[in-house]
């Protein structure tokens, strides 16, 4: 997982335009009926526009990185006899799923 958003991320880092263009064209809500009674939602806003776009890459980069934490943590326990892996996956602390 960590390499999956990772590599998400990088791309919308590196192909900012192409990304931010979809992000802008369903925040103005551009392609619904124009007699809809939900275009208020719409946010026309350029610079809303890419605040929304920077917080999406910023929660992208922060699970990448805590995703990337993880499994060097359980990696580090991969060896380990007894209950030192269990007690490093998140899914044992928390009583599991």
């Amino acid at each position: 997982m960590g390499l999956l958003v990772s590599l998400v991320a990088f791309g919308n880092l590196t192909d900012y335009d192409t990304n931010f263009a979809f992000v802008q064209h369903v925040l103005t809500m551009d392609t619904t009926f124009p007699s809809s009674t939900i275009r208020y939602r719409a946010i026309t806003n350029p610079a809303l526009h890419h605040a929304a776009y920077a917080l999406i890459i910023a929660t992208e980069i922060l699970t990448a990185a805590l995703c990337w934490m993880g499994a060097l943590q359980l990696w580090r326990h991969i060896g380990d006899t007894g209950q030192g892996f269990n007690r490093a996956s998140p899914t044992f602390a928390t009583g599991g799923i």
